[in-house]
């Protein structure tokens, strides 16, 4: 995007409530933008705009520096790097704020933003405004925003929009999206059974994918897993949706979906796709299993092999925990030999457990995990050793789990292969 065309409202906003402290912080952990924006006694910013614009400063409380080399070497791309770069700034600005400030700074941002919407800006503005993911705090701020946006009589479409933290809260504030959205994030910072209930999406009549992210706070040092009761009033709401995802970004961290969620009669029937990854999938009483067609199951937790031969022939990613032998019978099963599993996890009591014939036949293995409470004796090892020079393109982890502590080691350095 040129300097002509960005939105100079949007850029002056931005930068103007932040912090000395803040600005330090995105400066150490916005890595793109850790050359432009840097620290002096004095903090300045003389930020020359081409197209017959004006020179502007930009921001009241502190003010961006650029070092005299860094303008030698960038010359007149040095503003016009700061712009390629500003939507990380954009998505760098709010996290850091937030969790320093206790949200002060990111709600004097989020004014800002709606404080665009307040005068009459040229159309042009704000559809480039518009097409930035849009990132809001939590519910409350989140419904503020988009009270807004869906007021607007501007036809305009968002391709993204991005809710950041989204969390539980005491004041029942909801989140509607408008018929202004085409695909939606949604990062959950809460564990609650009820934030689905909070997410309203009656009105998003042309939503078609929505992503749906688990993230966990510094503070939170357990293993998080996602309540969804409120998911299936979700589901009704859907109605051209097609595509949906789960994922969470911690590698302690799962989905724990119940079974009857992902049956065809409370999926949306507009839905073609649903990609369930890194999600622990929570059986009941049900005798018999089957999905519908469009649900992908990426990678999965499970502590039964009762459930699993039916479709393992869908996974690339598969985690095992057990303290004996029933649920790794699954292994002997001629379902898992051709199953296109690429990562498989196993948390076992003991070695013994482990059965590495069976393993030697998958066909697409590429990473393989074993986690376990005691190192393996001399003959497991001999056995390893050989496992290992039968496959030589496997990568194996051994983690050893003792005392509340994990320790882990690849297997080739550890066995000298």
């Amino acid at each position: 995007m040129s300097l002509s065309e960005f939105p100079v409202e949007l850029l002056d906003l931005c930068l103007e409530d932040v912090g000395t402290r803040e600005l330090l912080a995105i400066r150490a952990t916005c890595k793109r933008l850790r050359d432009v924006v840097s620290w002096s006694g004095r903090m300045r910013a003389v930020m020359t705009r081409t197209a017959g614009l004006t020179e502007i400063k930009v921001g009241k409380m502190f003010r961006v520096v650029i070092e005299e080399d860094l303008i030698t070497n960038h010359a007149s791309k040095g503003l016009d790097f700061i712009l390629e770069n500003v939507r990380e700034l954009w998505l760098g600005v709010l996290p850091v704020v937030s969790y320093s400030y206790h949200y002060r700074g990111a709600h004097m941002l989020l004014d800002s933003i709606l404080h665009l919407f307040e005068h009459e800006l040229p159309r042009s503005r704000l559809e480039q405004v518009y097409i930035w993911p849009i990132v809001a705090l939590d519910v409350y701020s989140a419904g503020r925003l988009m009270e807004r946006m869906n007021a607007s009589l501007l036809d305009f479409v968002v391709p993204d929009v991005r809710f950041h933290k989204i969390y539980d809260d005491k004041n029942e504030h909801r989140v509607r999206l408008g018929d202004k959205f085409l695909n939606a994030s949604l990062e959950l910072s809460s564990h609650k059974a009820s934030l689905f209930r909070h997410i309203d999406l009656s009105l998003a009549t042309r939503l078609t994918h929505l992503d749906i992210i688990g993230k966990t706070t510094p503070a939170r040092h357990r293993r998080p897993n996602w309540a969804l009761g409120g998911l299936p009033g979700l589901w009704k709401q859907c109605r051209v949706l097609k595509s949906v995802q789960f994922s969470a970004d911690e590698s302690e961290a799962d989905f724990q979906i119940p079974y009857r969620y992902l049956t065809p009669a409370i999926l949306p029937q507009s839905l073609e796709r649903l990609i369930l990854s890194k999600c622990s999938i929570k059986f009941e009483h049900e005798t018999k299993v089957s999905f519908a067609d469009n649900v992908s199951i990426v990678s999965m937790v499970c502590d039964s092999s009762m459930f699993l031969e039916p479709i393992i022939g869908s996974l690339n990613n598969l985690t095992l925990k057990t303290l004996g032998d029933e649920a790794l019978d699954i292994m002997s099963t001629r379902a898992f030999a051709q199953s296109p599993l690429r990562r498989l996890s196993l948390h076992v009591n003991t070695f013994s457990n482990v059965r590495l014939s069976q393993l030697s036949n998958l066909p697409c293995l590429e990473d393989l995990q074993i986690t376990m409470n005691e190192k393996p004796t001399r003959n497991k090892r001999i056995a390893l050793r050989k496992f290992l020079a039968q496959n030589p393109s496997l990568n194996v982890t051994l983690s050893i789990h003792k005392f509340g502590r994990i320790t882990s080691w690849n297997m080739r350095s550890y066995l000298h292969v």
